[in-house]
């Protein structure tokens, strides 16, 4: 099982201490509740009368919500040399006229 995304994982926390939410309340958008509903993370309650959508989240949603999340990869620092040379005006000598 692959671990949820950030995406994923805000909607899965927004449903673990509810039992049936709006999908208003998810704070994600429709790409991202269709992969949940297709990994079978959350389930829609079928339509009622107010025509809400309504979803919950499942066992399985519970289990890939308690994975570790993986560890970012750490990006070297980036290090530049400076294009212009800092003059130290202490110690220079003004140039010799010709």
């Amino acid at each position: 099982m692959t671990p949820p995304d950030a995406y994923e994982r805000k909607a899965l926390r927004n449903l673990e201490h509810v039992e049936w939410e709006n999908a208003a309340q998810l704070y994600v958008g429709i790409g991202t509740r269709t992969k949940l509903l297709r990994k079978g993370w959350i389930e829609q309650l079928p339509d009622s009368l107010t025509r809400v959508e309504r979803f919950r989240i499942t066992d399985e949603g519970r289990t890939a919500l308690r994975t570790p999340q993986p560890a970012r990869p750490r990006n070297p620092k980036l290090t530049m040399a400076p294009l212009l040379k800092t003059l130290d005006t202490r110690i220079a000598k003004p140039a010799k006229r010709k």
